[in-house]
C-alpha cells in the first residue's frame, strides 16, 4: 500500500513543503470467500496536525496477488484516496482562499467512480461529507480558515507591515 501510495501524483510543489499523512486501518471482519476475500475496516486519516478523518463503514474485497494500479478503480485503494483528496483540500484551502476546491473535484471522481462498484457501504456518507465541505454555506467557514492559517504564516515569520 505504501509503494501505491507514494507513487501517486497528489499535489504540486508549489509551496514547498512537506504535507504528512498518516493513514491507519483497523481490519473489523473478515470473510473467506475463494473468489475474492472480503473484508470490513475502520479508517483513520491524519496529517498529524489539524485534521483527521475517520470512517467505519468501509468494505471491500480483495484477492491475492494485491495488484493496485493507478487511475484503476479499487474498493480498497478508492476510500484512501478519497480521504487524502479530502485532506489535500483542507490544507489548500489553508493556502488559498476557497483553493482546496481542486482536490475535492478529485474525490468527487473518486465517489463517482464508486457508484459502479459492489462495494458501495459507506459512500452515500461520504458524499454527504464531501457536499457539506463544497455547500456554498461553507464558504465563509473555509475562507476565515484561509485567513487563520494566513495570520498565524505572517505572524511566524515576524514580518509586520507598518
Amino acid at each position: 500500500m505504501t509503494q501505491y501510495l507514494n507513487k501517486q501524483k497528489w499535489a504540486g510543489d508549489e509551496y514547498q513543503y512537506d504535507f504528512p499523512v498518516k493513514i491507519a486501518v483497523f481490519f473489523t471482519d473478515y470473510s473467506p470467500d475463494p473468489q475474492e476475500d472480503k473484508y470490513k475496516a475502520k479508517l483513520i486519516v491524519t496529517n498529524k496536525l489539524d485534521a483527521r478523518l475517520e470512517d467505519t463503514r468501509w468494505e471491500f474485497g480483495l484477492r491475492q496477488p494485491y495488484n493496485f494500479r493507478s487511475g484503476q478503480y479499487h474498493p480498497f485503494t478508492a476510500v484512501i484516496e478519497f480521504y487524502v483528496w479530502i485532506l489535500l483540500g483542507l490544507e489548500y484551502d489553508k493556502l488559498e482562499k476557497l483553493g482546496g476546491r481542486t482536490y475535492y473535484d478529485k474525490a468527487k471522481q473518486v465517489f463517482l467512480q464508486s457508484t459502479s462498484s459492489i462495494h458501495y457501504f459507506g459512500w452515500d456518507k461520504r458524499k454527504d461529507f464531501l457536499d457539506a465541505q463544497l455547500d456554498k454555506g461553507n464558504d465563509t467557514a473555509r475562507e476565515l480558515n484561509f485567513f487563520y492559517y494566513s495570520g498565524i504564516f505572517y505572524d511566524s515569520r515576524k514580518e509586520y507591515a507598518t
